[in-house]
């Protein structure tokens, strides 16, 4: 496995997550993610999670025992943002609900049947070609309105080229980025020890914000506190026997 890592961290911008397919699946069901180790930043706003997961990154990088350490890839991506003006949009009789509708199915699509073709179904979708997509022909798409007449988009949203996450994700409803990593060569608990402590005393989080931690750990430590119980359990059995028969 280190052999492997070697030879695959050669190749640039590519995260690497090696383990094998049942402790992938057990890493996942844990924690939500496919590392034993789930560092986990919530809090509202995005540009500040993406802060967050770059400073517990760097915080974490050189704990002894850390491998495939990487966080979720969480990228601005460029978008076409159409923001309705409802004040507007009414002046002409239209709702916002129905222009959007109307946009998304010019824009993204929409499924209006299937086709048949020899034993295969295929959907059948409408929108427009992807010459009319761009952002100056948006703005003069024609709209019918409830009178009949037809007015441009500009005239009823606010159409701008802008940049969005290529993601959103959430967990019990609140967004979160994840700061994943295996353990290779050192105990598996003492390590995410290290980590909390290093995370605590040095990544600051703003009001609102706060970090969980999540994976395989959880479930040793839980095997840890049945084990002891048990061993107690069993001593005292051990002496009950002994003490009633000496």
């Amino acid at each position: 496995m280190a052999d492997m890592r070697g030879k695959l961290g050669e190749i640039l911008g590519v995260s690497i997550n090696i383990g094998q397919p049942i402790s992938h699946r057990l890493d996942h069901l844990l924690s939500g993610v496919r590392a034993q180790i789930a560092i986990k930043v919530f809090g509202p706003d995005l540009a500040v999670l993406r802060q967050k997961a770059a400073e517990v990154q760097a915080a974490i990088a050189d704990v002894p025992g850390l491998v495939d350490l990487q966080t979720e890839a969480q990228v601005l991506v460029p978008q076409l943002q159409i923001r309705v003006d409802r004040e507007r949009a009414s002046a002409y009789g239209l709702q916002p609900g129905t222009l959007n509708t109307w946009l998304e199915t010019a824009l993204s699509g929409r499924v209006v049947g299937q086709v048949l073709e020899n034993q295969f179904s295929y959907d059948l979708v409408v929108r427009l070609p992807e010459a009319l997509r761009s952002t100056d022909v948006v703005r003069g798409l024609l709209v019918d309105t409830p009178s009949g007449m037809k007015v441009p988009v500009e005239a009823l949203a606010d159409v701008q080229e802008t940049w969005g996450p290529n993601e959103v994700l959430h967990e019990n409803s609140q967004r979160r980025i994840v700061v994943s990593s295996n353990v290779s060569g050192r105990d598996l608990g003492r390590t995410v020890q290290e980590i909390q402590r290093r995370v605590s005393s040095t990544v600051q989080l703003p009001q609102g914000y706060y970090v969980s931690y999540g994976g395989q750990f959880e479930s040793q430590q839980s095997a840890s506190r049945t084990l002891g119980l048990l061993s107690i359990l069993s001593f005292a059995a051990m002496f009950t026997v002994l003490f009633a028969h000496f």
